[in-house]
């Protein structure tokens, strides 16, 4: 007798204690079918919708996980449980805005819910309203003391003013409360990685695939290589993990692993292929979704540097080590012959999918200041997505020229770029791009930086040629723009103005 079609003997209570236990053994499918049969003998059983709508999210059906939570309010109009489900769902679907109303409904309706307080504080982080969202996550502290996720979220508060001595504090406060809880290390590590304490903060970087929301660590057919394991003679394949950014700067390790020995199988994102086919010390480079070849050991391009056991002394600094392919450094060079010096690429937008997007992107008609008064045709867009938002200031930016459509993948980029005198950049993968191709880049650094560019620091240890332009308060663009409007003047004014 299936879940579905139970035996008429058992219970509704028993029905339901049963779809639980299989939602607390993590087993999915059979749970969803276990609700449903509660449902068809109670189709406004609350309590059943809303652990349904959990299960479907667990198996990444957000449309309708959402359904079921809107049926559960249906059923309980005031259940303060089922607009924070939702909110999460809504949130899950890219819906934000209504998903804070979700969640201050739940508020509204119990304001003694701790969880809801983390996640509206989180809201609030987000959106840089950092006052407000540590009072969030205080008021849920002082409802549940021990509530180790809302520490570190309060030290993430911290971490985005900048006070380390207070985000440290947080998360070991986390970490006493729940010493596995994986947020807690990644945090700390990103805190330590920033002051400079790089060997720290690789080591707890290893726990960014055991956080909730993150990419998982992935599954591969081959021990992980930490380092210690000499492997002359064997293969290993080193992949690509998170963003283009990371790729790009990670890779320089490649030819440090087949130094010792190992024959290296490079995978990367499929944007990256042309641009890194042939890299120094990889025997082959595959796109990620090509079928792969055998090899013994695995490691991810974030985990070489603990593998390497790399300090700011330490670290591989040597540029360039990123090439663009000779076919499309060429073009580039015919084209860059029609236009007169100085060439200077610009990038005010990261990947707007980016969970930090909105601390490190520059809306276009703010940065347009950088561009107003030169002489036209000099500044050259290098990002291929346009924002709907930037629409209306690219067509009052006569001195910019556009070339997307040519920018098929990254090895266009390079080629582009290795024709431009300065790249002017927020943090993104194009600034890693010409920071690894040893190309002089502007780079415009929120207040709270991500990691890898420390902290008060106006050079980088990574890329030689890379100079920071940092933001003195959280959110002012406007300082940084104008700080680099002046070096532009006084590096090219007399010819630009």
């Amino acid at each position: 007798m299936s879940a579905l079609s139970p035996e008429p003997s058992v219970s509704l209570a028993e029905l339901f204690a049963r779809a639980n236990a299989l939602r607390e053994q993590g087993r999915w499918d059979e749970a969803v079918a276990a609700f449903r049969a509660v449902l068809a003998r109670a189709p406004a059983q609350a309590e059943a919708l809303l652990n349904l709508g959990l299960v479907l999210e667990k198996l990444g059906q957000f449309e309708e996980a959402e359904a079921t939570y809107r049926s559960a309010l249906a059923a309980q109009p005031e259940r303060p449980e089922a607009y924070f489900n939702l909110s999460n769902v809504l949130l899950r679907r890219g819906r934000p805005a209504e998903s804070v109303a979700a969640l201050e409904r739940a508020l509204a309706l119990r304001p003694d819910f701790p969880e809801a307080l983390v996640n509206l504080g989180n809201f609030l982080r987000v959106s840089q309203q950092l006052d407000a969202s540590e009072a969030a996550y205080a008021r849920a502290l002082a409802l549940r003391p021990d509530y180790a996720e809302a520490w570190v979220n309060l030290g993430n508060v911290f971490r985005a003013r900048n006070d380390m001595p207070r985000a440290f504090a947080a998360y070991e406060r986390a970490l006493a409360l729940h010493p596995t809880l994986a947020q807690a290390h990644l945090n700390q590590g990103l805190a330590y990685l920033v002051t400079g304490e790089l060997l720290r903060g690789w080591q707890k970087a290893e726990y960014r695939g055991d956080v909730p929301g993150t990419t998982p660590t992935r599954r591969l057919p081959a021990p992980r290589w930490r380092g210690d394991e000499p492997f002359a003679g064997r293969t290993i394949l080193l992949h690509a993990e998170q963003g283009l950014g990371d790729t790009l700067q990670f890779v320089r390790y490649v030819p440090m692993v087949a130094a010792l020995g190992a024959t290296v199988l490079l995978e990367v994102q499929p944007a990256l292929r042309t641009l890194l086919a042939g890299y120094p010390g990889a025997a082959a480079v595959l796109a990620h979704g090509e079928a792969l070849p055998a090899f013994d050991y695995e490691c991810p391009l974030l985990s070489l540097p603990l593998a390497f056991g790399t300090e700011l002394a330490t670290a591989p600094a040597a540029t360039p080590y990123v090439h663009p392919p000779a076919a499309h450094a060429s073009r580039w060079r015919d084209w860059a012959a029609r236009i007169l010096p100085p060439r200077v690429g610009v990038v005010w937008a990261g990947n707007p999918g980016h969970p930090n997007d909105a601390n490190r992107s520059i809306p276009l008609e703010l940065f347009r200041t950088v561009l107003a008064d030169f002489a036209a045709a000099r500044f050259v867009c290098l990002q291929k997505e346009i924002a709907e938002r930037d629409a209306a200031a690219m067509r009052a930016c006569q001195n910019l020229l556009l070339r997307a459509p040519e920018l098929v993948d990254f090895a266009d980029t390079a080629g582009l770029v290795a024709q431009l005198d300065l790249v002017i950049a927020v943090d993104s993968a194009v600034a890693h791009l010409a920071g690894a191709m040893g190309r002089p880049v502007w780079l415009l650094v929120p207040f709270s930086p991500d990691w890898r560019w420390l902290l008060g620091r106006t050079d980088s240890p990574w890329y030689s040629a890379t100079r920071l332009f940092r933001q003195p308060r959280l959110g002012d663009w406007q300082t940084v723009l104008t700080n680099v409007r002046s070096e532009l003047q006084q590096r090219y004014g007399p010819v630009l103005g």
